[in-house]
């Protein structure tokens, strides 16, 4: 491994800095520069540092250094160079919506003062471009969701679960139909199903919705839905399993397993689990009544799905 033993002097260090330039060598070009800004408090050095950092595609420290050097260039305006360094960094880091703001913001100031806007022009055609390569791409994927969405009852537990991700880059009005299509598939997973019932009440849809739940078609009010976590029955077993005298690592692989049983049987655990402390010992020990053993072996078939 080659071992970098920097000089001692600002010079020196930019002298080494441009010839790793010249050599293609950005990673010791930024190793040089960075020495040759501790060296000094030339403020001339920290364009060239930030155009090298954005050559060398190394964005978090690009942003670091505007978050230390420059926290308020956004609202402030500093020079052409500096704005237009800023705008690049924003358009490599794909925040088009800031970019955008910023760059008309900038633009209508360098404009009043009479002044060239070029750079800030040449930018404000990559983000355009930007923009089309964005909306292409989302189209694209949204074309790929509803091939896998018609045929989303052949798929694994695995291929389903990546498709609600993806359900985010449709508008609201489509989300919510497709979570509402999703939802009423019988083999959708009710895990994914209890996922999407949070996201749901998360962008504070609050008509009622049908839904398919273990076979049975049911109405579910989002208003008074809670989370998973702060359902009442799921925190009382879990405080239980908290003050049971077992040993910590069977602890916590209980407390596991009643979460994930319970987010399958959301929003409707009260309909199956009407004895609490006997659905624990049922999980621990797996001597169970009726009604819960029948429900136990629905709800291992539906985790052996998800392994599939």
């Amino acid at each position: 491994m080659n071992i970098i033993r920097f000089p001692k002097n600002k010079d020196v260090f930019l002298q080494k800095a441009t010839q790793s330039f010249e050599e293609a060598n950005m990673t010791e070009a930024i190793l040089y520069m960075e020495k040759a800004i501790q060296e000094t408090k030339d403020t001339s050095l920290y364009t060239i540092y930030i155009a090298t950092l954005l050559e060398s595609h190394e964005l978090d420290k690009a942003l670091a250094f505007f978050k230390t050097y420059l926290p308020n260039i956004q609202q402030e305006t500093q020079d052409i160079e500096w704005d237009s360094l800023y705008i690049r960094l924003l358009l490599e880091l794909w925040d088009l919506e800031t970019a955008s703001s910023t760059l008309e913001k900038k633009t209508a100031y360098y404009e009043q003062y009479g002044l060239s806007t070029y750079q800030l022009e040449v930018l404000s055609q990559r983000l355009n471009q930007q923009h089309i390569a964005l909306k292409n791409e989302e189209e694209e994927m949204q074309q790929q969701l509803m091939i896998q969405l018609e045929k989303v009852e052949a798929l694994s537990f695995l291929e389903q679960r990546s498709l609600l991700p993806m359900l985010n880059i449709l508008s609201v009005d489509a989300y919510i139909e497709q979570a509402m299509y999703l939802l009423c598939t019988e083999q959708f997973h009710p895990l994914l199903k209890s996922y999407l019932l949070e996201m749901l009440c998360e962008r504070q849809y609050t008509q009622d919705i049908d839904m398919v739940w273990f076979g049975e078609k049911q109405s579910v009010s989002l208003t008074q839905l809670v989370p998973v976590l702060e359902h009442p029955i799921y925190q009382r077993m879990d405080k239980y399993v908290d003050n049971m005298a077992i040993d910590e690592q069977n602890k916590q692989v209980l407390q596991q397993n009643i979460l994930l049983y319970v987010s399958m049987l959301y929003p409707f655990i009260e309909r199956v689990i009407d004895d609490e402390v006997a659905f624990v010992h049922a999980l621990q020990e797996k001597h169970v009544a009726e009604k819960q053993h029948v429900w136990i072996d629905r709800l291992e078939k539906e985790i052996q799905k998800m392994t599939m």
